[in-house]
């Protein structure tokens, strides 16, 4: 950003709309314009990569849209679908209003749309009320559409106690979301309202009562978490709200490949691996990612190395080809180990690429 020598007049309007290039302030008394906008807009990278990162190291993949910072995971057997939705769209360091882009939206109402799960759950993190000495909540008619989307629970954080009676949200014609604040777990002292101590909640869903119920857990003095008894949950530790119902979609397609989705995923866990190879045949290109993630680990574990080659060449992703590599130097083939690590530099990092040209030198020695 840039400072501006003369205020826009509009500045009050400008300074907390997310699409705006215009900041304000406050400490300063100054104006700021967004000059740089594709450095502006990599300042979510770090969250993107690590988001990338942590969910790369389970079999089970959910969908990632990095562009919009959308998360979307679907549990066909458990019956539940949960989308976290970026409500920073347009926060820096002098923005904290909260906002969803209409793209991230548009495209979890694709994914809602598609899923056949009966209850849907929305992450994101602002609240959607605040004090009048406050700017850093949520619009609530964005909550309106994700009811509209099909959304049934709403969670939330960012105030740092608990918005404890849940928000029964309603449109005209009659649906509804359960919307559920939480207090803060690991915040700084300072951060912490008055009267307020470390919580979290325990959200239950039962599919079969149809009820949400939210037990809340705060530290006591000595350190301990228990029971938080709650003014607003008429002096419980819990309150419990109906779940709005949903109507899923007849998709007998999608319910099909997605429960065996989760077949794929329990034979994984439970080490049957021929099992996996089975299944894995089985499932359409929707499930790309997790058909290859699960092939790769069983015929790792089954030590089918010549079935684990032909799958992992040409290799997609750095550890794919990190791996690829090293097996084939562990069973002795230096000329393909070398034309690998030759065809891979752009994957491979130059520490690794630098050991395993050692281990093929030394290889070559000892033959």
């Amino acid at each position: 950003m840039e400072p501006l020598t003369d205020c826009p007049a509009e500045i009050a309007g400008l300074a907390f709309t997310p699409a705006a290039n215009i900041r304000w302030s406050w400490k300063e008394q100054r104006a700021y314009k967004i000059t740089n906008t594709s450095l502006y807009r990599s300042r979510f990278q770090p969250f993107n990569d690590f988001l990338a990162a942590f969910y790369e190291q389970l079999e089970f993949s959910p969908i990632i849209e990095a562009h919009e910072n959308l998360f979307f995971a679907e549990y066909p057997k458990l019956g539940i679908a949960i989308v976290g939705l970026p409500s920073w769209d347009g926060n820096d360091c002098y923005c904290h209003v909260g906002h969803i882009s209409s793209a991230t939206l548009a495209c979890a109402q694709k994914l809602i749309a598609n899923s056949i799960a009966e209850v849907v759950v929305a992450v994101w993190h602002h609240g959607i009320v605040g004090s009048p000495d406050r700017m850093d909540y949520m619009d609530q008619r964005v909550v309106h559409k994700l009811i509209d989307y099909g959304c049934q629970v709403g969670l939330h954080g960012h105030q740092h106690h608990p918005g404890a009676a849940p928000y029964a949200l309603n449109l005209p014609n009659s649906t509804s979301i359960i919307v559920i604040g939480a207090g803060s777990f690991a915040v700084g002292d300072r951060e912490l309202p008055m009267g307020e101590h470390r919580q979290f909640n325990l959200v239950r869903i039962s599919r079969r009562d149809k009820t949400v119920t939210t037990h809340v857990r705060a530290m006591s003095s000595s350190g301990v978490f228990a029971r938080s008894h709650r003014d607003d949950f008429g002096g419980n530790a819990f309150i419990t709200l109906p779940l709005p119902p949903r109507r899923v979609p007849h998709k007998a397609q999608v319910l099909q490949s997605a429960v065996l989705a989760d077949d794929v995923v329990a034979a994984l866990g439970e080490r049957r691996y021929d099992d996996v190879i089975t299944l894995t045949s089985r499932l359409d290109d929707s499930y790309a990612s997790l058909r290859r993630k699960a092939k790769i680990k069983a015929y790792e574990a089954l030590e089918e190395y010549e079935s684990l080659i032909a799958l992992l060449d040409p290799p997609q992703r750095p550890d794919e080809a990190i791996k690829l590599t090293a097996l084939l130097i562990r069973l002795g083939r230096w000329d393909a180990a070398e034309a690998q690590l030759d065809s891979s530099t752009n994957l491979i990092p130059k520490a690794f690429s630098d050991d395993f040209r050692d281990r093929i030198a030394a290889g070559r020695l000892l033959q």
